[in-house]
């Protein structure tokens, strides 16, 4: 069903109002994006400080810790018996080592209430445990045959060279209720190691850390070790958010700004840590809610009073639109006489013009039509006039030949067929021939060609009959014939074949010329050459865009061209 087109006064009406409600769309969309980039960066920075915070207070609990792990270096006892451990065989260590590391390192759990064990490691293997914790069955295994220097934390410590190293996760078990800081106690009268200190600390010292998260039920805290492949080491909020906002956290970092969570992170004194804090976007654009509905109001206002006012408008442009449309309409019926007055508005001056130019249009319709007949006269003439004679010079050529080496009646033959030709191609001045004749310039062609390559070329001519009389455009196929022979019978090894047909079909005529010669390994070459450009061209003029010509080509096997001439749309 055709959607009925709909008038210029409706068309201005509609164009008014569509851009008065795009300019408040863009108006309310702006200050919309602008209020929620306002609220996100009020977020960011936020909690941004309060992350400086956080770190700080983190920072202080650690610190204190590691001061009390760097005293225990300066305890010649507890060295002292770190260092003989190592050195006596067995895994265990004596009960009077035992005795100097219980005493050593429980000052260091009872001042800081956040460390829950206190490992000591000899060189050689031999573990002693201080916890608060009454079950050490996950330790077990640690204590035999050296077990716990296979650990990579083993070799991290060596590598520090005595500085503490914070780990995010138990450094024995990998559990995640701790964090560990681990130590390479290096001698205490020589420059040589007596062991290993690994500190359990309980991750609730990030807890009062974070303790400021605002009135948001969606914030969350993170800690994230960025060289453990994000590790998670601890999450503070609402648990049935950890997953998502872990997720959404790891696909902000590789394509930012992708996720529906807004975060806010900080670098820790830890290297390679980070402080987060996170929060569902839809949560913060909840004050977005009453703006929103104010600019959607004042949107509703602004449509009303543009539909009032694009109706005026459009209808003042309208009524002179209408005199013209009418007037218009006259011509379209018939009328070539305009009497119509118009005024003197932009509109009014466009119908003058229109005036004046029905009037004028016949005479000039008339000049232009024979400008144009003229034009395609000469076109067609210079067209016709510029066919290549190449053919005529290899003839000649051929002839020459013959006779300075035979000196026989073939140049007679020759001669005739090459008279023959020349006569057909002139056809008296004539720009049409007849099938007939175009097929016998064909064989004569053929002819000539055979005396100079010892009859290598032979034509099978399958015409129907209906065509003979019916006349063509003189040239139309004797430049296919001529290309297939010099660009693919003659390169071939041994004899070439070409096929021409030709029939009706309905209103239009279609001729085959189609070669066994060598082929086009490149179908571009085509458009270089005049010969074949020419012939498309006047095809073209004569019997309109709707013929054509295709030619194909595999190369090896041969090429083949249609002609497809329209007769009803013949130009002659």
């Amino acid at each position: 069903m055709k959607i009925k087109q709909r008038t210029i006064q409706q068309q201005i009406q509609i164009a008014i109002i569509s851009i008065s409600i795009f300019s408040m769309l863009v108006l309310g969309i702006g200050t919309f994006m602008l209020t929620t980039n306002k609220i996100v960066e009020n977020y960011q920075q936020d909690f941004y400080y309060s992350l400086q915070t956080s770190d700080n207070i983190v920072e202080l609990q650690l610190n204190s810790i590691i001061e009390g792990m760097r005293n225990l270096l300066l305890k010649e006892a507890y060295m002292k018996a770190l260092s003989e451990a190592g050195e006596e065989e067995g895994s265990y260590f004596s009960s009077k080592e035992t005795r100097i590391l219980e005493k050593s390192v429980n000052e260091l759990t009872l001042q800081q209430a956040s460390v829950q064990e206190v490992l000591s490691v000899s060189l050689n293997g031999k573990l002693h445990i201080h916890s608060k914790k009454s079950d050490l069955s996950q330790y077990t295994s640690f204590y035999r045959n050296g077990e716990i220097l296979k650990q990579d934390w083993i070799k991290e410590a060596q590598d520090a060279d005595g500085k503490e190293l914070i780990l995010g996760s138990n450094a024995l078990t990998g559990k995640e209720d701790t964090l560990s800081i681990v130590k390479y106690l290096r001698g205490y009268k020589e420059d040589s190691g007596v062991g290993y200190l690994v500190v359990n600390v309980s991750k609730n010292i990030f807890k009062k850390a974070f303790e400021n998260r605002g009135n948001y039920k969606t914030n969350c805290f993170m800690v994230v070790d960025e060289n453990k492949e994000n590790q998670l080491i601890y999450f503070q909020g609402d648990e049935n958010y950890k997953e998502g906002i872990y997720k959404a956290y790891i696909e902000d970092s590789v394509q930012s700004g992708k996720t529906s969570y807004i975060f806010s992170t900080r670098g820790s004194f830890v290297n390679g840590w980070k402080l987060i804090s996170g929060i569902q976007s839809s949560e913060l654009n909840a004050q977005k809610i009453s703006i929103g509905t104010l600019i959607s109001i004042m949107i509703l206002i602004l449509f009303g009073v543009g539909m009032f006012v694009s109706h005026t408008i459009a209808r003042r442009i309208y009524m002179p639109l209408k005199k013209l449309e009418r007037t218009m309409q006259s011509v379209e019926e018939g009328t070539r006489n305009i009497t119509e007055e118009f005024d003197d508005s932009e509109v009014g001056l466009l119908g003058q013009k229109f005036k004046e130019m029905v009037n004028n249009n016949l005479v000039l319709r008339e000049r232009l039509l024979y400008a144009k007949i003229k034009q395609r006269e000469q076109e067609l003439h210079l067209l016709q006039e510029q066919i290549n004679p190449h053919f005529l010079y290899n003839a000649l050529d051929a002839l020459y030949c013959m006779a300075i080496v035979h000196e026989e009646d073939e140049i007679a033959t020759m001669v005739a067929a090459l008279s023959d030709n020349f006569k057909l191609s002139l056809n008296k001045g004539s720009n049409l021939i007849q099938v007939r004749d175009e097929l016998d310039h064909i064989r004569a062609y053929i002819t000539i060609q055979n005396m100079r390559y010892k009859d290598k070329f032979h034509v099978q001519i399958q015409v129907d009959s209906s065509l003979m009389d019916k006349k063509i455009l003189k040239l139309l196929l004797i430049p296919f014939v001529e290309n297939a022979v010099y660009h693919g019978l003659e390169t071939k090894i041994g004899e070439g074949n070409i096929w021409i047909t030709g029939h009706e079909e309905e209103e239009r005529i279609v001729f085959t010329v189609i070669d066994d010669g060598v082929g086009i390994d490149d179908m571009s070459k085509l458009n270089k050459g005049y010969g074949i450009n020419n012939v498309k061209e006047r095809i073209e003029l004569y019997y309109g865009e709707n013929s054509e010509v295709v030619i194909t080509s595999e190369p090896g096997k041969g090429t083949r061209v249609k002609i497809v001439l329209m007769e009803n749309e013949m130009r002659i």
